[in-house]
């Protein structure tokens, strides 16, 4: 059995999440990995975090999933880890500044069953609030720099 790795991390970007009405998600790619030349037969196991941080004074829900998309950019595809999340609760810090932290995980596989010259593994967040949030607030912030996705590849 073959086995490769391909590992994404960045070096200080800081990505925009926007938190948004529920009905409304926006997804956000956070890494993307190609793959090229996919088999019958070949597995993808892939895992990826990132930290996320929100000054928000209220719960903020943040969610991640994980995908195989035609292109680095695309939100859709075959799931490889369906989207799993939970809420930032506020705590509040010193001076009032309310500090939330959380550090979003997708973990999943997927067994390729179609041939495919270039695809591409995607890590996407969304984030969603029902409080009446003021316009310059209504994001938070993903540091990509203080995350990685890794992509293990078997093939027979």
């Amino acid at each position: 059995m073959k086995v490769q790795q391909y590992t994404i991390g960045k070096d200080g970007d800081q990505i925009r999440i926007p938190v948004v009405d529920k009905s409304e998600f926006q997804h956000v790619t956070i890494y993307s990995l190609e793959v090229l030349d996919l088999q019958p037969g070949t597995i993808l196991m892939v895992t990826a975090q990132v930290e996320v941080e929100s000054k928000i004074p209220t719960n903020v829900l943040v969610a991640s999933h994980l995908v195989l998309a035609e292109s680095p950019t695309a939100k859709d595809g075959l799931v490889i880890a369906p989207a799993t999340g939970t809420n930032i609760v506020n705590r509040p810090e010193g001076g009032g500044v309310y500090q939330h932290y959380y550090v979003a995980t997708s973990i999943g596989s997927l067994a390729i069953v179609e041939s495919a010259r270039r695809k591409f593994v995607n890590f996407l967040a969304y984030s969603a609030c029902d409080a009446a949030i003021s316009a310059n607030d209504r994001f938070l912030i993903a540091r990509a720099y203080a995350g990685s996705m890794t992509v293990l590849r078997f093939e027979a």
